[in-house]
């Protein structure tokens, strides 16, 4: 199911953090959408490192951070949410991040949304490179993923303007602590240009989808070649 952006982003005052979650979901719905309609592909297991050879880390796929404003209607107040997502090379949902703002008001939102394997309890940390860690919980959860939020200021966006990478931490089901690095990269484009038209967002969706099952596919085709065996024939269309 998706939920349209448009609506998520003309939030209440009782709904505020649940039309937040609900905007951060819908930036990565329709990739997901579009992976559980595709053609199914064999599970392929990862070979084993040989001896004395170090596993290789896993790619990660991060989307443009994209603007988005919309007018509450209520308020009468431009609200805008500044956004991106991380996956695996394989498609999976690995962690979305948020800064939400209303036109004229001191106070910002960060956000996030982590899968469902996660410890809600500890709640999570933002590490803005070398700066002190930043404390912030979990609210709701949804049938794909966990939202929590804290409440920053501008000095906390200048400091993102500032970093070239911010890392999510959290503490996963097993009381491991695991981290989410996220790429800041195009953060300072997005926040202080204009928002995109929400077709925009859609074509960029698409085109990240498309990208993700390329890879996907050639990870595969490499999986098998390493692992001694040839790739079996496509699913039918």
């Amino acid at each position: 199911m998706m939920f349209p952006i448009r609506s998520a982003l003309q939030p209440t005052a009782r709904r505020l953090a649940l039309s937040v979650a609900t905007a951060l979901l819908a930036i990565g719905f329709a990739a997901e959408a579009s992976a559980q309609t595709a053609p199914a592909q064999p599970v392929v297991p990862k070979p084993a490192p040989k001896p004395g050879e170090q596993a290789q880390a896993p790619q990660l796929i991060s989307s443009p951070w994209t603007k988005l404003c919309s007018t509450d209607k209520e308020a009468k107040k431009e609200i805008c949410l500044v956004t991106m997502e991380l996956r695996a090379e394989t498609g999976q949902f690995l962690a979305s991040v948020l800064v939400r703002e209303t036109k004229g008001e001191p106070k910002k939102t960060f956000a996030v949304v982590t899968p469902l394997t996660v410890q809600l309890q500890p709640g999570f940390r933002v590490v803005v490179e070398k700066q002190p860690p930043v404390n912030g919980k979990f609210t709701i959860c949804f049938p794909n993923g966990c939202f929590g939020e804290l409440e920053i200021d501008a000095d906390f966006v200048k400091k993102l303007k500032a970093a070239q990478g911010v890392a999510i931490q959290v503490v996963n089901q097993a009381g491991r602590p695991v981290s989410f690095p996220i790429p800041l990269a195009g953060f300072t484009k997005a926040y202080d240009g204009p928002p995109l038209d929400p077709k925009a967002v859609e074509e960029q969706q698409k085109k990240l989808q498309d990208e993700m099952q390329k890879r996907a596919e050639e990870l595969r085709k490499k999986l098998l070649e390493q692992g001694g065996g040839t790739p079996s024939a496509a699913a039918p269309k």
